[in-house]
């Protein structure tokens, strides 16, 4: 980086180079994104307050929009056959480019879901409504969006940008399990009061939402021989591998907030991981053909997630005309900490555990009131 106003073309002589360049470059030929949408619903009403019904959507997207450094130093050495030992690492385009992020439509993507749901409305004429439902689904896709911003993505697009295959498995936004359950109580108490009572006491509405689901997929990557991309770690041979998800007590790091969540190493201090893979002919990582024992994309499962919120609603009926609403709700009322992955911790390379942080998006309780005047 310079100051220099001359940029790139300060210094002394006469003849400067010109330095190589970026570029951004789009397919001719590049094909409209397009997705196949199927589904279908099965419900029964088996009481006049009882409903059950199962739910099944599906979806097959194609040609969808990516994006991939297509000119990597290596590459001329991998794919061409230049030799490294005279010319370096050379690039499949060598005079005046340095990357090219080529932007195509190679992605694709696979999502099924079942779910499973219950509605009860006034159990026993007691102003209660209840709506439970179960999730099952599974998303798949080879990049879970065009510029990998996902904050566990240490690639810029394809970890090969020749064989998206390499990374297709679960998406980013894969929550296989998920359950939901809300309710509306319809408050009875002091129906038959007049005047001042009823304005105060009748009306009342309570609304909780409780949702769990299971956690969002991560991937683990090894940058130890990477040069500008890294592979997904190597289970080291005659181990168990790393463990797809956490399990037993949490155990902290010594810094505040902070876990360990899966170790990159067992108990006797014995690495899960093996570290020693590189191309032979360019000796970097960013190359296959990638060992056997390498972990797919997203293969890890983070810790789960479970809020519940409350609704609190009151109407005022001031005159024929003029209503008053009084809202409250409270967002994640118990105050519960959820814990997320500490994506810049999912590199093998950086040490030999990875650890999460309890500072989640809804990690604190939110308070929210409101009055209204509706005419």
């Amino acid at each position: 980086m310079t100051t220099d106003p001359a940029g790139p073309l300060a210094g002394s002589g006469t003849i400067k180079a010109l330095p190589k360049v970026s570029l951004r470059a789009v397919n001719p030929n590049i094909r409209t994104s397009y997705a196949h949408l199927y589904s279908f619903t099965i419900e029964h009403q088996f009481a006049h307050n009882l409903v059950f019904g199962v739910d099944y959507s599906g979806s097959y997207g194609e040609k969808l929009y990516d994006i991939a450094n297509v000119n990597r130093p290596g590459e001329g050495n991998v794919l061409l056959g230049d030799d490294p030992n005279t010319l370096g690492l050379t690039r499949l385009v060598t005079k005046q480019y340095s990357s090219i992020n080529f932007r195509s439509d190679n992605g694709k993507s696979h999502y099924n879901a079942v779910v499973g749901r219950v509605n009860l409305r006034n159990i026993a004429n007691s102003g209660v409504t209840l709506n439970a439902n179960y999730t099952y689904s599974h998303a798949l896709d080879d990049l879970s969006d065009t510029f990998s911003s996902s904050g566990n993505q240490f690639n810029l697009g394809y970890l090969d940008p020749f064989n998206p295959k390499v990374d297709y498995g679960n998406a980013y936004f894969d929550i296989r399990h998920r359950v939901t359950m809300e309710g509306a109580w319809d408050i009875p108490f002091a129906k038959n009061t007049h005047g001042v009572a009823r304005q105060i006491l009748h009306g009342w509405t309570v609304a909780p939402i409780a949702t769990f689901e299971t956690g969002s997929p991560f991937s683990i990557y090894d940058c130890t021989n990477a040069l500008t991309v890294c592979p997904y770690a190597v289970n080291a041979a005659g181990t168990p591998g790393l463990p797809r998800s956490h399990s037993g007590p949490l155990v902290p790091t010594g810094s505040p907030d902070d876990f360990t969540y899966i170790p990159f190493q067992d108990s006797n201090g014995t690495p899960l991981i093996d570290s020693s893979y590189a191309n032979p002919l360019v000796g970097i990582s960013d190359f296959g053909p990638f060992p056997a024992g390498m972990n797919a994309r997203n293969v890890f499962r983070g810790p789960g997630f479970w809020k519940v919120d409350l609704g609190i609603y009151k109407s005022f009926q001031v005159t024929e005309r003029y209503k008053l609403t009084f809202r409250s709700e409270f967002y994640n009322l118990p105050n519960h900490a959820n814990l997320r992955i500490q994506g810049g911790d999912a590199d093998t390379a950086t040490g030999d555990t990875l650890g999460f942080i309890d500072a989640f998006k809804d990690g604190r309780r939110t308070v929210q009131l409101a009055i209204r005047l509706e005419f």
